[in-house]
């Protein structure tokens, strides 16, 4: 058996906070036939072409995150709860509290909750996609553990092309306004993932 990983390339809660303000709706992909196999190992570069004003870039979002969070706050002070991309609640009651302490922590949270819990329900997302496809398959391929934005998978040797199949199913699991950047590791034991 071999031991598998696959884990978002940058921090998944990154790209929910960029995603979160321009984005109206998630709108997930219908399924599709298995992709086929690429040769790119997952070492290499993506070729991802570099917009002209890349330097821009950083500040442009820097104005999104604050904005993002200025909705998000705004949104739990009238409502009393925030929403991730894909609708699921969480409630802040102590966000209008004349505790000053209890109200910090409640627009801390109010702030986080939208872009972690989006991340959260992709991850799930993912995972539901992935055991289907195992099934589907009738693969002896294990999902064992979930770590944040990275699954553990026992993989029989004669499977180890399935990595390709994860990977694909990671990266598009929803189609959000910046890309998903899925790595795969592999080794005979946990400890040679990374």
């Amino acid at each position: 058996m071999h031991c598998s990983t696959a884990r978002w390339t940058s921090a998944l809660a990154v790209a929910a906070l960029i995603a979160l303000p321009v984005a109206s709706s998630a709108q997930t992909p219908p399924p599709a036939a298995p992709p086929t196999p690429q040769t790119t190992s997952a070492a290499q570069p993506s070729a991802d072409p570099k917009p002209a004003d890349a330097q821009a870039q950083p500040a442009q979002d820097a104005k999104i995150d604050a904005a993002a969070a200025k909705e998000h706050l705004s949104q739990a002070r009238d409502t009393g709860i925030t929403k991730t991309l894909f609708g699921r609640i969480r409630q802040h009651p102590e966000i209008n509290s004349r505790n000053g302490m209890r109200r910090s922590m409640a627009e801390r949270t109010a702030i986080n909750s939208p872009i972690q819990g989006t991340a959260a329900d992709i991850i799930k997302l993912a995972m539901i996609r992935i055991s289907e496809e195992l099934q589907r398959q009738k693969l002896r391929t294990r999902m064992v553990l979930q770590v944040h934005d990275e699954l553990i998978f026992e993989i029989p040797e004669e499977e180890l092309s399935i990595r390709e199949t994860i990977r694909e199913l990671m990266q598009n699991v929803v189609q959000l306004n910046v890309p998903l950047i899925v790595d795969v590791n592999h080794g005979l034991t946990w400890a040679q993932l990374k």
